[in-house]
C-alpha cells in the first residue's frame, strides 16, 4: 500500500525515483486529499499512477479514511521493482511523536535554517488550541488548520534530509524531545 498527494505526485515523481518505486510495488495506492485538489489534478494523478503500476487499485481518500484489506484476493502479491537491501547514505530521517503542544512559531524557523538540507517534513503539530497539518518540500511549505474534528492529541512528523545533515537533525529532533519546543 503507497499513500499520495495528487499535486505533490503529479510535482514530485520526476526528482523522487522512490515515489516511482513505491506505486511500482503498490497492490493498493491511496489517492489522499482528494478533496482538496480539483478534479482535473486528481484524475492527471490517477493516470499517471496507472502509468506506473496497471494493476494497483487506487482507492480516492481524505485523511487516508478508507476500509482496505491488503490481503483480500485479487492483490497483486508478486513483489517488482528494485529494493534498497541497505540505507542509502544520502538520505537521513527522523521521526517526532511528542504529546505536549508545540510552538511552531518556534520550530518553523529551525527547520527553515536548514533548508538547502531538508528533502521532507509532513505530519501534524499539536499547536496550543488547535492543531496544524505541515509538509514541505522542495515547493515550500504547505501548513493547513485542521477543522476541530480532525484536531490531533499528539504532535507526530516524519523528516527527510540529506545523509550529510543526519547529526543536525537528529540534534532538533533530540531537543523536540526534550522539551526545548513545547508551547509555553
Amino acid at each position: 500500500i503507497s499513500v499520495a498527494d495528487p499535486q505533490n505526485l503529479l510535482k514530485l515523481i520526476h526528482t523522487l525515483p522512490n515515489i516511482v518505486k513505491q506505486i511500482q510495488v503498490s497492490d493498493q495506492v491511496l489517492l489522499n486529499k482528494t478533496d482538496c485538489y480539483p478534479p482535473d489534478v486528481v484524475q492527471k494523478a490517477e493516470e499517471e499512477i496507472r502509468k506506473i503500476q496497471p494493476l494497483a487499485q487506487i482507492a480516492r481518500t481524505q485523511f487516508c479514511n478508507v476500509d482496505v484489506d491488503p490481503f483480500a484476493p485479487g492483490a497483486i502479491g508478486a513483489m517488482t521493482g528494485e529494493y534498497a537491501l541497505c540505507v542509502d547514505p544520502n538520505y537521513a530521517r527522523a521521526a517526532v511523536r511528542r504529546e505536549k503542544p508545540i510552538d511552531w512559531a518556534r520550530l518553523k524557523p529551525t527547520l527553515d535554517s536548514m533548508r538547502d538540507e531538508l528533502y521532507r517534513v509532513k505530519g501534524f503539530i499539536r499547536y496550543s488550541e488547535h492543531s496544524l497539518y505541515v509538509d514541505y518540500s522542495s515547493a515550500g511549505w504547505v501548513e493547513e488548520t485542521l477543522a476541530e474534528e480532525h484536531k490531533t492529541r499528539l504532535t507526530e512528523l516524519a523528516i527527510i534530509v540529506q545523509g550529510r545533515a543526519k547529526a543536525k537533525i537528529d540534534a532538533i529532533t533530540a531537543q523536540i524531545d526534550g522539551g526545548e519546543y513545547d508551547a509555553l
